[in-house]
Parts: structure tokens; sequence; C-alpha cells
């Protein structure tokens, strides 16, 4: 059943079927596009990589057309592409503003790295909440407004926290920062670690890696 949102103003009463507000949120387009992911965004990636600490199953949110992410992390770990485009075989689709989530990647994953995508979200709380409950671990750029003077709706960027401000974003979505590092003047990235502990953690994330190798859906 198609589901609905209503706006009003003085005089209409507009229904839009949600899949139009979904589109929306995120821009599509642009993020469907390989020329628009920037080469310069791959040094990220690499700086990120050093933040893996022991963790062998590693989630990418927002992996990108390239995945540079993968280029960067030793050869025993498996990588687990998702995005909004399946740009190769092995990429789960996902968009995080439409609450769509890469769940059997999440459920095998000890990190999840999300590079470059939280400037975009409309709502950040919810998305890292819903980390928090799903992994141990995750690894967040941010360009916090404190750092620079760039206008950010030029870039598409959604929200606007201070380097103090995204902390406290972190604590409230219940995780701990465990260390964290300035790229380049004008981002920082995080390695943060959840909270929440459900009952079964471990038993859960040993079936789905079963499931998920017996199904054949893990590539390196």
């Amino acid at each position: 059943m198609t589901r609905a949102v209503t706006l009003l103003n003085s005089n209409h009463i507009w229904f839009l079927d949600t899949r139009a507000v979904e589109t929306i949120l995120t821009d599509l387009a642009r993020w469907s596009s390989a020329g628009s992911y920037e080469a310069f965004w791959d040094d990220r990636a690499q700086a990120a990589a050093s933040l893996l600490g022991t963790a062998l199953w590693v989630c990418d949110l927002g992996c990108g057309a390239h995945q540079p992410l993968r280029r960067f992390l030793p050869g025993n770990v498996h990588y687990l592409p998702a995005d909004l485009v399946a740009w190769s075989p092995e990429v789960a689709v996902c968009d995080l503003n439409a609450n769509r989530w890469p769940g059997i990647y999440l459920e095998c994953c000890d990190i999840v790295y999300i590079l470059g995508v939280l400037e975009y979200l409309r709502s950040p709380e919810d998305v890292l909440s819903h980390l928090a409950k799903s992994c141990p671990e995750i690894v967040i750029s941010y360009n916090p407004s404190d750092l620079s003077n760039y206008n950010r709706d030029s870039f598409g960027w959604v929200n606007s926290f201070s380097r103090n401000a995204f902390v406290q974003l972190l604590q409230d979505s219940s995780f701990d920062l465990v260390s964290g590092e300035v790229f380049e003047r004008t981002q920082i990235i995080v390695r943060a670690r959840s909270t929440v502990r459900r009952a079964g953690d471990v038993w859960r994330r040993r079936m789905s890696r079963w499931l998920f190798a017996m199904r054949g859906w893990y590539r390196r």
C-alpha cells in the first residue's frame, strides 16, 4: 500500500507519495554519477584506514563509485561496501536518509566506516543511533563549522555542527570517542565505540557471517 505525507498551505492540501519524498531527501541524481566522486577523497580514506585497529569485517557506508577505502585495508579484511548505487555486484544498496539499510552487512561487521556522508544526512542523530544498535564501532569523518568558513549550502551539506557539537552528537547517539584526528585542517576523522549492548551480539554476528558465507555474498 502506498504511504503518503500531507503538506498544507493556506489554499491547498497536497498529498505526496513517500517515494517522492525520499528522492527529495537524497540527491540521487548527483550521487548516481561516478563523476561526482572526487579523487582527493582517496586521501581521507587512506587516513581513516589507519584507525581500523584489529577489526576484520568492515562495512563501508557510502563506499562511492571507486571504493577507495578498500585499497587501503589489509588483505585479510572482509570488505562490505554499501551505497545509493550498486556500482558492482557486492555493493548493497542503501539510503540513510530514507532509513534503508544494508542489514546483513551491519550484522556481520566489526566496524562501520562512514566517510563524507554525515554532512548530507537530514537526521544524523537517527542514523547514528541506528548504527550504535547495529555495530560495535564506527569510523566517521565530518567537516565541522568551526574549522572552515565554507559555504555549506554550495556543497549540498544539510547540517552544521561545531567540533564540540559533533562530539556531543556522538555521545547523545550512544557512542564513546576512542580516538580522532584533524585531517587537512578542515575535517575530523573519529573512531567511536557503541555503548549499546544487545543480548547475544557475538552469537548473532557469528551466525550472520556464516549465512553470508553460505549464500556466497562475500567477494574481496
